[in-house]
């Protein structure tokens, strides 16, 4: 399908994306705090038990979140992949909480990395990292849920948050 400047339109019901950006924005994110780090460091923080326990509280909390939102989706048959088509609704379990919780465990998980790393180029990042797979991921993704599954879905999406509060 082409739009009126003969270009390629994506069709929200078959799929929400052509590329996987979760995975390369989550690349970018690593490669950029790790280039950032080196050209401009940044000062660091003392790691004391306080700045450890933060650290491996987000990133274990993180790895949980995003865990269960991929097993959640792997149990009822359907995709787990950013550019495939949703075989199914999913509105139970952790997708009770949050409408998108791999995304947000992985948000989670990088700035819980960066405090442990004491990164404070990737604790920067997660902001941008986050814009970006709202922009690139979610909103097509939810484009294409609502393409797919109508009012089930807007209902879904008005009663359940994007991340964990209104965002």
């Amino acid at each position: 399908m082409l739009n009126e400047d003969d270009e390629p339109v994506l069709d929200f019901a078959v799929r929400p994306n052509r590329l996987h950006w979760p995975p390369l924005l989550y690349a970018l994110t690593l490669g950029a705090a790790y280039a950032l780090s080196r050209l401009v460091p940044l000062p660091r923080w003392d790691d004391g038990p306080v700045s450890k326990a933060v650290g491996i509280a987000l990133l274990a909390t993180g790895l949980g979140i995003a865990i269960l939102g991929a097993l959640t989706l792997i149990r009822a048959k359907t995709t787990i992949d950013p550019t495939g088509s949703a075989k199914r609704l999913m509105q139970d379990g952790i997708y009770r909480l949050t409408r998108n919780p791999m995304y947000l465990g992985g948000v989670l998980t990088f700035a819980g990395l960066g405090i442990l790393l004491r990164s404070a180029w990737l604790v920067l990042l997660v902001v941008p990292m986050a814009v970006g797979l709202q922009y690139l991921a979610i909103r097509r993704e939810e484009r294409h849920l609502e393409v797919r599954f109508g009012d089930a879905y807007r209902s879904y999406k008005a009663s359940v948050p994007r991340w964990l509060g209104p965002l």
